[in-house]
């Protein structure tokens, strides 16, 4: 999954929100960087790996590209696929 943040503290924001909506379905992360930089966060979950860029560190690690050929993901089975329901 990847995310833009505009600013350090939307980006916080956003990697926080989304930790602790997964911690309240008892989904903790295997890993977590970039929160106190704030430029890029990776919140590794396993099945599914949470980026939340600055929109310039978007462009230069350009994982769109990098990861064009991976397959899609449909988003109504997202919960499904990280709980091995």
């Amino acid at each position: 999954m990847i995310v833009t943040g505009v600013n350090s503290r939307h980006i916080k924001t956003i990697s926080s929100e989304i930790s602790m909506e997964l911690k309240k379905k008892k989904l903790l992360p295997i890993s977590t960087e970039g929160v106190s930089q704030a430029w890029w966060v990776l919140l590794d979950y396993g099945t599914v790996v949470v980026h939340v860029f600055s929109d310039e560190a978007r462009t230069f690690y350009d994982l769109e590209n990098l990861w064009g050929d991976a397959e899609g993901l449909d988003w109504e089975s997202l919960e499904s696929r990280m709980t091995g329901s």
